[in-house]
């Protein structure tokens, strides 16, 4: 895994791109989340789904590298979307949601800020049968009101926004706005 950034120059005029190698031996996970800081040091963190279904949480460092991996839970590949970036609940803690395959069920897993097993609370089911859509992306706040907002995309290639209302209930998004048509162009999501 690399890690693309812009590198200045010694004068701060200029600079380059390059890319920096922070991980290997990655070929068996099924998904890999920047949700931001899960730990609770203020540094974001990278997590990933090994093939077996367990969590793992690489604490961040602050230069682009992380520390040694840790496992929070197994049984992750039960979703086919795990998506997260910044609070969906209000607390000032990064969450997850994720979308069980069977059912299409979304679930929020809320940030606890603590390192280790309990980076996250207990789920909370806040959608049924959310089977209508083949894409999501958590965005971070893009609506302006402090609240982390979320993506879902139809398989006819309509996005719609969900804006976070900060609840940690099945409230929280308000109702959907269409974003737009023509989406179901794009191949790479989330």
């Amino acid at each position: 895994m690399y890690w693309k950034h812009f590198v200045l120059n010694s004068a701060r005029t200029g600079g380059s791109w390059t890319d920096t190698k922070i991980a290997t031996g990655w070929k068996t996970r099924t998904r890999i989340i920047a949700p931001g800081d899960v730990t609770g040091d203020y540094l974001p963190d990278i997590l990933s789904v090994d093939s077996g279904g367990t969590l793992w949480i690489y604490p961040g460092k602050g230069n682009g590298t992380f520390g040694s991996r840790f496992s929070v839970r197994t049984g992750w590949n039960q979703y086919n979307s795990v998506r997260g970036h910044g609070d969906f609940t209000g607390d000032g803690r990064a969450d997850l949601l994720a979308r069980q395959a069977g059912t299409g069920d979304l679930y929020l897993y809320k940030g606890t800020g603590k390192a280790g097993s309990e980076a996250f609370s207990s789920r909370i089911k806040v959608r049924s049968a959310w089977t209508g859509y083949n894409a999501f992306d958590a965005v971070g706040d893009i609506s302006g009101d402090g609240n982390a907002d979320f993506l879902a995309r139809t398989p006819g290639g309509t996005l719609y926004l969900y804006k976070g209302t900060g609840k940690a209930t099945s409230e929280i998004f308000a109702p959907r706005v269409s974003v737009g048509a023509g989406f179901q162009q794009y191949d790479i999501w989330g």
